[in-house]
């Protein structure tokens, strides 16, 4: 695990996130009145780069000895945040650069040197592995990050797409209910009309057969069983 400073920062330079593994000397130091400056020109510095995917490597103007690291954050080809990592002593001070830093700063020295042994030891060539180790990590993450985003908008787009299908489906089928609803209503209407039609057809029909019978009776009682005749039975 490294435990080294670090803060995540806007474009504006104001901190997006809380500050990770902030060591006494790392708040003393901000906070000092002749040090307010620095941060705010590191910010302008490194938001200064051409290349905006490459971790860039600083050190502190007080501090010769302290190193610092900036790692720009892009989604899309665009830099969004910074982070900022680092304030580790490359090697140990010795007491008059302790008192000519502690002087620089204008804070007591007993707070001052207490504050500064929880400053973490980075070899130079150590800090920077671990910076392009965290940088390429980063931008990996930032690139999957925004696959996963994008696939979250197709998804929330086809998952519309999908509702909308899915109305009209209901509507076609809704549609399709009242449209069998009509043929039924008509194919009892109609079935209801061929029963009266039918009922009311028969009467006429059986008038007629009597009325054939009759004059059948009456063929054979008057004219007999005359073979000439037989053309007209029923």
């Amino acid at each position: 695990t490294f435990r080294i400073s670090s803060l995540i920062i806007d474009l504006e330079g104001n901190p997006v996130a809380d500050e990770a593994h902030a060591h006494d000397f790392c708040r003393l130091v901000r906070h000092s009145s002749n040090n307010q400056d620095f941060y705010q020109k590191i910010i302008d510095q490194t938001l200064s780069f051409p290349d905006q995917s490459k971790v860039v490597f600083f050190r502190h103007p007080f501090f010769e000895e302290m190193l610092f690291a900036f790692i720009p954050i892009v989604i899309h080809g665009k830099h969004l945040a910074s982070w900022i990592s680092g304030q580790v002593l490359e090697k140990e001070l010795s007491d008059e650069k302790v008192l000519e830093y502690q002087k620089k700063l204008n804070i007591p020295f007993e707070e001052f040197t207490g504050a500064l042994q929880t400053v973490p030891f980075f070899a130079e060539e150590e800090f920077k592995k671990i910076h392009f180790f965290l940088n390429e990590s980063i931008q990996t993450l930032s690139y999957f990050g925004c696959r996963c985003h994008d696939l979250s908008e197709k998804n929330i787009e086809n998952q519309k797409l999908i509702e909308i299908e899915n109305r009209k489906l209901k509507e076609n089928e809704e549609k399709q209910n009242i449209l069998l609803k009509k043929l039924e209503e008509s194919n009892a209407e109609l079935k209801q009309f061929a029963y009266a039609a039918s009922h009311d057809l028969k009467e006429p029909l059986r008038m007629i057969n009597n009325f054939l019978r009759l004059i059948q009776r009456h063929i054979d009682k008057t004219y007999g069983k005359d073979s000439k005749l037989d053309e007209f039975s029923f």
